[in-house]
């Protein structure tokens, strides 16, 4: 006999419910649908009747014992619920971040003394990981694709000078004494608080 056809009789006795029961509270129920179904429908029934869900308690008739059934009964259902429903799982890949839109960003600095210059910024964790390419008029420049977002950022002069950017209209105390360049990146088509971009 299958779970699914122990309830084809209409006098259940409460040992094979109480077994019923424990098959559904058991981690997530292997049972199919319909015999989860037909458990529910037992308990949802029992419990409007007044008859306990259960035979554990000494006192049938006590109103304690069908609270405890009425409880008994959600708990169950919220169980099965949770076991039967799917999951969505978003998964984090290179390609779902691709989606975001990256804005070039273009920084400039005009110093025709300095034998190369990097830019440290919130957007590479304050490393100097961006080297600036010079022109014939000493003009540096590096174009960065960027989030929207807004970033601190600094101009690193032959790798021990860290400078603001001279153009940038918006200036921050860097909490250590120092400044820091502010850019905001937007989603529009323009790249706010800095005229270097």
């Amino acid at each position: 006999m299958t779970k699914d056809n122990i309830f084809n009789s209409d006098n259940i006795d409460d040992a094979t419910l109480e077994e019923s029961l424990r098959s559904l509270q058991l981690g997530p129920p292997s049972a199919s649908p319909v015999f989860r179904q037909n458990v529910m429908a037992i308990l949802r029934d029992r419990s409007i009747s007044g008859k306990p869900a259960h035979s554990n308690s000494k006192h049938r008739d006590n109103k304690n014992d069908f609270l405890l059934s009425l409880f008994m009964a959600g708990i169950v259902t919220i169980a099965v619920y949770l076991a039967t429903i799917e999951k969505e799982v978003v998964e984090i890949t290179p390609a779902s971040l691709e989606k975001v839109a990256m804005k070039p960003v273009r920084f400039t600095l005009t110093n025709t003394n300095a034998s190369e210059v990097h830019i440290a910024g919130s957007f590479s964790h304050w490393q100097a990981s961006h080297a600036l390419h010079r022109d014939s008029n000493g003009v540096w420049s590096v174009e960065i694709p960027l989030k929207p977002g807004r970033y601190e950022y600094v101009f690193v002069i032959n790798n021990r000078k860290w400078t603001v950017d001279p153009g940038s209209n918006h200036v921050q105390n860097d909490g250590l004494g120092g400044k820091n360049s502010v850019v905001i990146v937007t989603d529009g088509k323009y790249v706010e608080d800095s005229p270097n971009v």
